[in-house]
């Protein structure tokens, strides 16, 4: 039995997705944390079924979430990849990619990714990044900037601004 079956033995698909987007909220809003703090900010019908140590378990299999301690050992703090930080580096990035680059008309998503962006960052430097995370994409329609047309593969998967 493969770890997704028996994690949905424990949680239905519906409690794995309250549990991802709190572990990323968090991950996103205070960096590293560990297994105790992701549990002690669970809505109260996670953490009834769920302890510090399941919390681990599940946080190792969040997309985009690393773990810096040692396999096999405790105590390790959670940090999102370097990826996805990049591209939750904050509202305006986003809504300079969804100004910039979307327009009203359906586009390619394949199309977005190929694009670049130059953003002057506060410090006067140069922030350049090739888009090419699918987190990026997410965060536009989480945030209702963008809007698609859900196709399975990237060619069909059309994107365009919000109407």
């Amino acid at each position: 039995m493969n770890w997704k079956d028996a994690l949905q033995k424990k949680l239905s698909q519906g409690y794995i997705n309250d549990f991802n987007e709190v572990a990323l909220r968090l991950l996103n809003e205070r960096g590293r944390i560990t297994a105790g703090v992701v549990y002690d900010n669970l809505p109260k019908k996670l953490r009834r079924i769920m302890n510090p140590t399941r919390v681990a378990m599940y946080l190792k299999r969040v997309p985009g979430v690393v773990y810096t301690g040692k396999p096999g050992k405790g105590g390790g703090d959670y940090i999102l990849e370097k990826s996805i930080q990049k591209a939750r580096r904050g509202s305006a990035f986003l809504n300079a990619v969804a100004e910039r680059l979307l327009t009203d008309e359906w586009m390619p998503v394949e199309e977005l990714h190929s694009l670049s962006l130059d953003l002057r960052q506060k410090n006067g430097r140069l922030y350049r990044d090739r888009l090419g995370q699918s987190q990026l994409i997410n965060s536009l329609i989480k945030y209702g900037m963008a809007e698609t047309t859900g196709g399975k593969t990237s060619s069909k998967n059309l994107i365009r601004r919000k109407q």
